[in-house]
């Protein structure tokens, strides 16, 4: 197996991206849209939820213990930096380059 080398990758832009706190305060036709996209903001029994827009996380909750989520740049901050390379205990998953769900809240 062969190792990843995330230093080759950007993970800049949006950092300026204003948080959107609670996705219940939207407006009614936004909520349906995101109900469309797999979010459904009043929904009580989902873990979490994470939304990207331009490259930044807007929105990011989690509602069970131990549960962290988190864009890439925030788990690259946290566990290693980008020099680190994927171990084979690493997910093989192209998907969690965009998000990390993570099981030790800081």
């Amino acid at each position: 197996m062969s190792s990843i080398d995330l230093s080759r990758f950007n993970f800049s832009g949006g950092e300026n991206s204003t948080p959107i706190e609670d996705l219940t305060r939207l407006p009614q036709e936004d909520q349906q849209r995101l109900v469309l996209a797999g979010i459904d903001v009043h929904d009580t029994k989902v873990s979490g939820a994470f939304m990207q827009l331009n490259h930044a996380d807007v929105h990011c909750t989690t509602r069970q213990e131990g549960l962290d989520l988190m864009d890439i740049r925030a788990a690259l901050k946290k566990f290693d930096g980008p020099t680190r390379t994927r171990s084979p205990a690493w997910p093989t998953s192209t998907s969690t380059a965009a998000t990390s769900c993570v099981p030790a809240r800081a």
